[in-house]
């Protein structure tokens, strides 16, 4: 995918800040929409990326690729839980205090 192969050629450092910031837009833009269903069709699509990032593990890799993809699926699945806890505790607004009290990366321009 378009994804795994801007991973495979970024520094470890950029993919996992930058994967960080997007999930953070993601989950914004989810709430923007007001709806559960927003927030679960986010899951899934997690789901999706984390399945990729897997297989690409499963592949040969430097060793420092493996480092980063390995510190990737960590960010991952903890990303993907927290967006399951949003859906489950039916967080609909980027005020709820579930949400403000993630850890979030944001890009701003100068």
């Amino acid at each position: 995918t378009k994804r795994t192969d801007w991973i495979l050629q970024w520094p470890g450092q950029v993919v996992l800040c930058v994967s960080q910031a997007f999930w953070t837009a993601g989950v914004h833009e989810c709430l923007s929409k007001k709806t559960p269903t927003a927030i679960k069709a986010y899951h899934n699509f997690l789901n999706e990326n984390l399945t990729d990032i897997i297989k690409l593990i499963r592949g040969k890799l430097s060793e420092q690729k493996r480092i980063t993809l390995a510190a990737l699926v960590v960010l991952e699945v903890h990303s993907k839980d927290v967006v399951n806890d949003l859906f489950e505790k039916k967080v609909v607004s980027d005020t709820d205090f579930q949400w403000l009290s993630q850890l979030r990366y944001y890009w701003e321009d100068d």
